[in-house]
């Protein structure tokens, strides 16, 4: 299930959330492999009945698509996209990138 902003805390931003916040948009090969994920992650959060950027904000989304990671290890490294990401949506995530090859 998504967190709601009550259950949030108040604690500052990693420097992997100010660096994904400061990321550049994908390249263009890449622009296809965004419009899938973000189809994918608007099922997802209506799946878990939450709001998308919940599930991976934009530009988390650009930088997984201009990654285009083949692993777990691969996929972790992005900065916002650590092991909790990876457990409810890596395997689905390296599937589309797979498919998308």
């Amino acid at each position: 299930s998504c967190a709601t902003p009550a259950e949030k805390t108040d604690r500052p931003r990693s420097a992997a959330k100010r660096a994904v916040e400061g990321a550049a948009p994908p390249p263009a090969a890449a622009e296809g492999l965004v419009g899938t994920l973000k189809q994918w992650r608007r099922s997802e959060a209506q799946r878990r009945h939450c709001p998308p950027f919940y599930i991976l904000n934009d530009r988390v989304l650009n930088a997984i698509a201009a990654a285009e990671p083949d692993s777990e290890a691969a996929l972790v490294a992005i900065p916002g996209f650590g092991a909790k990401r990876f457990e409810k949506y890596g395997a689905a995530i390296l599937e589309i990138i797979a498919g998308a090859r």
